[in-house]
């Protein structure tokens, strides 16, 4: 059986890299920081496409394919990014991702004429988010103490659903009152600012007794397979979760629900989200739970959730989408984690295998969900994206029952 609890803690000591850490608290925020800067484009289009197709008058299908363009610039980058992680240092494509970030958020505040410029920037953002995951998951890897990874990389991926409640939140506070190109230069000037905080007090040196042999360590073909499967699972789990954040705030319009009412709905069910990605991670590292199971578990949760959306009531909608977007996409984190145990001083190149497979699923899920808005209604979204999470849950359980492979050693 797979599992990532105290006992492969152990092993990771034993097979992987000698690093003495520090605490990383510091490191745990700036990782935080970068992975919401890293997705903040993508995830303020969606939350704020209703303002913005009122005033370019953009056609509906312009959201999934924005959404799905910015999510396949990231799957085509991300084994690269990996690669640029172990070749350059984290340090170097924190900065990167941080730039590419502004870039993104000051041309969709400045420089969005026409509709088709919503897809270009898209894509820079996409790019932005695939750099990220390499780059603060070496962070977290090499700066933070073995027994709180899972606790750590919870939190780390909690900062998705926040970027979610903030991207929630922009649409009445500054939107429907200054405009929504307003909340992308205001997102752009906080990434400034992060830039700033990261470069003067970001990590510039390895923890002191951190071995440099770490410069390359190669997957075994045992790895490559096993992180292929599981980028499987993170594909269909993400394309299904993504749909949630790309027309949860249209959908609940076309039920009835208000603009500003259906943002607090998308930034209530993302605090939700948060919690419950930090919590699984903090029972996963103590308790030695197996988190493959975890992960299954909630995936057909949300898939249920999402399910119970499909009923024309604006109640059951509401609950439905508390359910799916705080149960059904709280495992990342317990993805990166499971990475991290498993692939040691190969983690950026593990990170890179798995998150290719999630930004398929982000790209193909929201393409497939905007025709199917077109075609049938929302109704339609929310089938699909209960059947991708509900596939997701059995293919990650059937994943669970292999041995776990052998974590590389740092030569």
């Amino acid at each position: 059986m797979f599992r990532t609890g105290p006992s492969q803690q152990r092993v990771s000591r034993a097979n992987s890299f000698t690093i003495a850490r520090d605490s990383g608290r510091a490191t745990i925020l700036f990782a935080m920081g970068i992975t919401i800067a890293g997705a903040l484009p993508v995830f303020l289009i969606a939350a704020l496409f209703t303002e913005i197709s009122k005033d370019l008058r953009v056609p509906r299908y312009v959201l999934g394919v924005s959404v799905a363009s910015s999510w396949v610039a990231a799957a085509l980058v991300s084994v690269v990014a990996g690669k640029l992680t172990t070749r350059i240092g984290a340090r170097r494509v924190v900065l990167l991702t941080l730039v590419l970030a502004i870039i993104s958020l000051l041309g969709l505040a400045l420089l969005v004429p026409s509709w088709q410029w919503l897809i270009v920037w898209a894509v820079v953002g996409g790019v932005a988010t695939a750099t990220s995951h390499p780059a603060t998951n070496q962070l977290v890897t090499r700066r933070v103490s073995l027994k709180n990874h899972s606790l750590a990389f919870g939190l780390k991926q909690s900062a998705v659903p926040l970027t979610t409640l903030a991207a929630g939140l922009s649409i009445p506070l500054i939107a429907l009152t200054l405009g929504w190109r307003w909340a992308f230069a205001m997102a752009a000037a906080m990434t400034v600012l992060l830039i700033f905080v990261f470069s003067w007090f970001g990590p510039r040196r390895l923890p002191a007794g951190t071995k440099r042999t770490m410069k390359k360590v190669p997957l075994s073909p045992e790895l490559i397979r096993f992180f292929r499967s599981l980028s499987y699972v993170t594909a269909l789990g993400a394309g299904g979760a993504t749909i949630l954040g790309a027309y949860g705030v249209i959908s609940a319009v076309d039920r009835g629900i208000g603009v500003g009412t259906a943002g607090f709905l998308l930034s209530a069910a993302s605090v939700i989200g948060a919690l419950m990605r930090i919590g699984v991670g903090a029972v996963a590292g103590r308790a030695g739970w197996e988190s493959l199971k975890m992960i299954a578990a909630m995936q057909l949760v949300g898939g249920i959730g999402i399910f119970i959306m499909v009923a024309n009531n604006k109640l059951s909608y509401a609950i439905g989408l508390i359910v799916a977007f705080g149960i059904g996409w709280g495992w990342p984190g317990l993805v990166h984690f499971s990475v991290s145990n498993i692939a040691g001083p190969a983690t950026p190149a593990a990170t890179g295998i798995v998150q290719t497979g999630t930004y398929i699923g982000c790209a193909v899920g929201p393409f497939l969900a905007g025709v199917g808005y077109a075609a049938w209604g929302d109704r339609a979204i929310w089938f699909l994206s209960a059947s991708m999470l509900t596939s997701a849950g059995l293919l990650a359980f059937l994943l669970s029952q292999r041995p776990r492979p052998k974590t590389p050693v740092a030569s």
